[in-house]
């Protein structure tokens, strides 16, 4: 019988179960020439043997007339019809395009013009060999993005390309590491184990190469390992900063506890950091000054010689003063000599003036004596000397004026270190004092002395110079201790000076001196630095202070030093004189200018305070075992 296929969607060949298995005997039939029933058979004609193609082909000839001039012959409407037709199919053959037609001026566009432009527009084919085309935009050269490549851009790469050469090391810097788990591979150590000489924590392999091992008694075995236990803290290294995960970075890191480091590597890896101490910290909390004892009577033997240190002599004198200023320089010491004897003494010479050495309850002090005068009466003669101490040697009459600039990037201390040079004195600042860097060429001085430059050099940070009293060393001191007055009474009691008791005053003197509350201050550099607005904290900034222009006033921290010292000049103030005894030891110690001292009431705390110290005046009546007072004068703040 014949096969009648069913519909699509009822054949199902599932072979993923179980393979397909056709069925047993004839029961399908294929054959489609014959059949009982169903749709007749095809039948397939029998194709020719041979196939004839006619075709009708008119042309006019040339010789046809036109019209009918000349000729007897006129041709008819459907004649001329057929004529137009054929001209029409002649001229759409015509392949000579080089001859114009008579219905256009248009040349074949693929036409070669040798000199590259149409008939019909100004622009020529488009030939990668030829120079460019007219229509086409040039890109930029260098750019592989910005366009499609040109013919002619073969010859040149892009500016940041580099030839990948196997030699070419190191690679570059903005490559990361390609290999995998480099951080870890190149950082990563074993840790240490715990030994104890030879015995391995959990290990019963015991080295026994050092040293024999000695049985310490019959059948006694004693491992002592606690005395001689070594330690060692396991570390755990981290990645470096600002590097991928497991990737070596090529910023500035340093490794600092491994072999391998980087040609740009500056900084050390995160967790082994070091601080280091330098001169631009804040100082550490000093030594807490002498407490005063209270005593109902206090004992002191004075002891007090002036001695000529050419000829190490005694010289006899009465009336010895010392005394210093917080914007002075130098000591100054003034005296009266009672006889010719010890005047001659200290007489200049040709190699100069003559040197003392005055010392009071073992405080030295060593001065130049400048000049003398006589005081002659009947019966008595009398010289009155005066002197200075050696910084005095830096400045006029005995230094020369000299010009300069900073040619080069200095700092504060260097630059007073080269004024300095060749003299034998050597500056010494306050320990946290700010040492600003002075840019090439910001600064210079005209006809100066030595000491005027290291003057303005410290006066530019808010400072002052104290001079040491024996040695040839310059302090340079903050003249408000880097600390605003109205901060004073909150101030630690281990960054105080010195302490006045009250039971050790001989005198108390004041004078009220109130000078105009400033609360800002401009500051400012002339050709280089910074412009700084110091405004008191806490307040409206309300009222100026005077501008202060300088060409020193380059940095920031600097400029608030100075003004710092500009708005503590101000305010309500009264002026102190303390007289108090000077002992060899203990409170209240000697007291310079610049210091902060605390005048301290035993009967009612409340009176205590705390003031700048602006001069100290030592007074001598006679050598010996004479009565000594020390004279400070005090700057106190009212807020």
């Amino acid at each position: 019988m014949t096969y009648a296929p069913r519909p699509p969607t009822a054949v199902n060949f599932n072979l993923a179960e179980e393979p397909y298995i056709p069925p047993a005997g004839p029961a399908v039939s294929f054959d489609l020439a014959t059949g009982d029933s169903g749709p007749p058979p095809i039948v397939y004609p029998i194709p020719p043997g041979i196939m004839v193609t006619s075709a009708l082909s008119i042309e006019l000839t040339s010789s046809a007339p036109v019209s009918s001039a000349g000729v007897d012959y006129s041709m008819k409407p459907a004649q001329r019809t057929v004529r137009r037709a054929l001209r029409s199919a002649m001229a759409s053959r015509q392949l000579d395009g080089r001859a114009p037609q008579q219905w256009g001026k248009v040349a074949v566009k693929d036409e070669s013009i040798d000199d590259g432009v149409q008939p019909w527009g100004t622009a020529g084919r488009k030939d990668p060999r030829q120079v460019g085309s007219g229509w086409d935009r040039v890109p930029i050269k260098d750019d592989d993005r910005g366009g499609p490549d040109q013919a002619w851009d073969g010859s040149i790469k892009p500016i940041d390309q580099r030839a990948g050469q196997g030699y070419n090391v190191p690679a570059l810097k903005d490559v990361a590491d390609r290999h995998p788990q480099a951080d870890s591979a190149r950082y990563w150590e074993w840790p240490q184990v715990e030994s104890f000489d030879g015995y391995v924590v959990g290990s019963s392999d015991f080295d026994l190469t050092a040293s024999p091992y000695n049985i310490p008694g019959a059948a006694v075995v004693d491992f002592n390992l606690e005395p001689s236990t070594n330690f060692v803290e396991i570390i755990i290294p981290t990645r470096p900063l600002f590097s991928g995960r497991d990737l070596q970075g090529w910023t500035t890191n340093k490794p600092a506890d491994v072999r391998y480091r980087q040609p740009w590597d500056d900084k050390p890896r995160k967790g082994t950091e070091v601080d280091f101490d330098y001169d631009q910290q804040p100082p550490l909390p000093g030594d807490p000054p002498d407490e005063p004892k209270i005593k109902r009577a206090y004992i002191i033997m004075n002891s007090s010689s002036l001695i000529a240190t050419a000829e190490n002599m005694p010289l006899e004198f009465s009336g010895l003063t010392i005394e210093l200023d917080v914007d002075s320089f130098a000591w100054k010491m003034s005296c009266s000599i009672l006889n010719r004897q010890s005047l001659d003494l200290i007489r200049p010479t040709a190699q100069g003036p003559a040197e003392v050495v005055a010392t009071v309850n073992g405080h030295q002090w060593r001065f130049i004596v400048e000049r003398y005068s006589l005081d002659k009466r009947f019966a008595r003669e009398r010289w009155r000397v005066t002197g200075v101490s050696r910084p005095q040697l830096l400045a006029n009459p005995y230094a020369p004026r000299r010009t300069g600039r900073i040619e080069q990037p200095t700092n504060m201390a260097l630059a007073m270190a080269n004024q300095l040079e060749f003299t034998g004195f050597t500056v010494m600042l306050q320990d946290g004092l700010y040492d600003y860097v002075i840019p090439a060429g910001a600064w210079g001085y005209e006809n100066k002395t030595a000491m005027e430059v290291v003057s303005e050099l410290a006066a530019a940070v808010g400072a002052v110079v104290i001079p040491d009293r024996t040695d040839d060393i310059l302090h340079i001191n903050h003249r408000y201790k880097q600390t605003p007055p109205w901060y004073y009474p909150g101030v630690a009691e281990s960054d105080l000076d010195a302490v006045i008791q009250d039971s050790m005053v001989i005198g108390y003197s004041s004078q009220w001196e109130p000078q105009p509350e400033y609360n800002y201050v401009f500051v400012s550099g002339i050709t280089d630095g910074v412009s700084t607005e110091v405004i008191r904290q806490g307040s409206a900034g309300d009222q100026p202070a005077p501008d202060i222009y300088d060409e020193l006033n380059v940095e920031v921290q600097q400029c608030r030093l100075r003004g710092i010292t500009a708005l503590s000049a101000g305010g309500n103030q009264e002026i102190v004189t303390v007289e108090t005894i000077l002992p060899t030891s203990g409170s209240p110690g000697l007291i310079v200018p610049a210091m902060l001292v605390e005048y301290r009431d035993a009967r009612d705390l409340s009176a205590t305070w705390r003031g700048n110290v602006l001069g100290v005046s030592i007074n001598v009546s006679k050598p010996g075992a004479s009565r000594v007072i020390q004279s400070v004068k005090v700057e106190r703040h009212h807020y």
